[in-house]
């Protein structure tokens, strides 16, 4: 009993003696009520899927400026990756589609990609949003998937076939949820990155035919210059009507582009407390994966045109940590609320 009460004591000590119940139920108050007022501001962003994507990019977003020139060869130290094991699944893939008959990276990274295109006639919409193994399989299966969900399989296959690759994102509503998303694979022999569109079945090129990387076809794009969108599989179906019609996507998307800082797909799968809220909601899925640390960061593409919205991104994100804060604070504050009234009541 004594070393209860000298516990007891020990609590006070550090509380301080001329901390009052009614001094930390004001703290509580006043805490709590700027909790509410905070967590209230967000309700315009939970109405709708592509705005929670926004909340979503706000916690990841990286202020550093993207700068995407570095090679394949030499990516940046702080670029997230897998590493092995890897998903059998995975692994059986890639033995299957990409073997030893198939040189190169990029004739690897095509055969790899027109594997996971499903023909015509045999693709069906609907966003998978499940494991990277179980998306995989719903793709071959059934034909089943969001440009999200090619992207994300397509850089796990490219993680286990050795061959580096990137994400890069763009979106019609200012760093929201509508928009695209699409991949990049650096290829070795003729030292540049190329694009792969897997959703839509293509990847640009110039008029000679060599494909181009994804500020290129950016570039193109802007100068209007001509492009030639190849088929990354025959005998899957182009995702737009005419060339013109895929031109025109990516042009409204012009001033949304940012970039995954990682590939660590696999890694983020491992995430315990993710796979446990997974059933319940998507969202609390990748809250869980952002606050284990396991989430790779966004670099948005910022020019003249869209630094307003790169700014509202980012004041979003501040208000983000802030309400982080006054969670940590509210439950300090009501952890150190209990504890005083159990001493009070003890000694």
């Amino acid at each position: 009993m004594n070393r209860v009460t000298e516990m007891f004591r020990g609590l006070r000590a550090i509380l301080g003696r001329g901390t009052s119940l009614v001094t930390l139920r004001g703290m509580v108050a006043v805490i709590g009520i700027l909790l509410v007022g905070s967590v209230l501001s967000l309700i315009p962003y939970l109405g709708s899927s592509a705005e929670l994507v926004r909340l979503r990019n706000a916690l990841l977003l990286d202020a550093a400026p993207l700068d995407a020139s570095w090679a394949g060869s030499g990516f940046p130290h702080d670029f997230r990756m897998d590493s092995a094991p890897f998903p059998q699944s995975f692994v059986a893939f890639v033995q299957t589609h990409s073997g030893q008959a198939i040189h190169g990276d990029w004739e690897r990274s095509v055969s790899l990609a027109s594997a996971l295109i499903p023909d015509r006639g045999q693709r069906r919409a609907g966003a998978i949003q499940s494991s990277m193994t179980q998306t995989l399989e719903r793709i071959m299966a059934r034909g089943d998937g969001y440009c999200g969900d090619y992207a994300d399989v397509f850089a796990g296959l490219m993680s286990v076939a050795g061959i580096q690759s990137r994400r890069w994102s763009f979106s019609f509503d200012q760093f929201g949820g509508h928009g695209h998303i699409f991949n990049e694979v650096w290829d070795a022999p003729s030292s540049s990155w190329r694009m792969l569109d897997l959703q839509h079945n293509f990847f640009p090129a110039n008029p000679e035919g060599i494909p181009l990387s994804a500020l290129q076809f950016r570039s193109a794009i802007l100068s209007g210059d001509r492009v030639s969108l190849l088929p990354i599989d025959q005998a899957a179906a182009f995702g737009f009507k005419t060339n013109e019609d895929a031109i025109g996507y990516y042009h409204r998307g012009l001033q949304g582009w940012y970039m995954t800082w990682g590939n660590n797909l696999f890694e983020q799968d491992r995430v315990w407390a993710a796979n446990l809220l997974a059933p319940l909601h998507r969202a609390l899925e990748q809250l869980a994966v952002i606050f284990s640390g396991k989430s790779p960061g966004i670099r948005l593409m910022v020019d003249e045109h869209n630094h307003d919205a790169a700014d509202r991104l980012l004041a979003l994100r501040h208000r983000l940590l802030l309400i982080s804060l006054l969670i940590l604070l509210f439950g300090a504050a009501v952890s150190a609320l209990v504890v005083r009234a159990l001493i009070r009541k003890r000694l």
